[in-house]
């Protein structure tokens, strides 16, 4: 099952600063709502162990993230490919920075395909837990941003 959202918001950090926490694998990683093992492989790839659950499906999904395209100081591509509970997930996560005044906005994009179990749970189950664990990513990433 595909899904997408889009979404942005906005941070008062430095351009820069913005930039360089969301191009670090390890805090994208950390990001993900469920994140039980983050281990960085080199600067643009990590593997993530999350733990998931969609209704009465629960189990472990083995994640690898890689930065594929990375436009120095305006925007970022992370891709996510990953396997576990019967299902396997593939997604696409961009990010596009636009600064003003001492505010840094963070337009954000999210594509993704759930398939096995998760997939065919249905769409209005599916897109309700995809929806609060792409919310929960977006809201912890800007935690992440604010706290630097």
């Amino acid at each position: 099952m595909k899904i997408h959202y889009e979404g942005e918001f906005e941070v008062e950090q430095e351009k820069e600063k913005v930039f360089r926490s969301l191009i670090d694998i390890e805090k994208v990683g950390k990001a993900f709502p469920g994140v039980e093992k983050i281990e960085k492989l080199d600067e643009k790839t990590a593997q993530v162990r999350v733990k998931m659950g969609i209704g009465a499906l629960r189990g472990v999904l083995n994640i690898k993230l890689s930065f594929t395209e990375i436009n120095e100081g305006v925007s970022a591509k992370v891709n996510g490919r990953g396997s576990g509970a019967q299902s396997t997930v593939d997604f696409t996560l961009s990010f596009t920075l636009d600064h003003r005044d001492n505010t840094t906005k963070v337009a954000w994009v999210f594509d993704g395909n759930v398939g096995g179990l998760m997939g065919s749970i249905g769409g209005r189950v599916l897109d309700s837990v995809a929806r609060r664990l792409i919310n929960e990513t977006i809201d912890n990433l800007k935690k992440i941003l604010e706290r630097e």
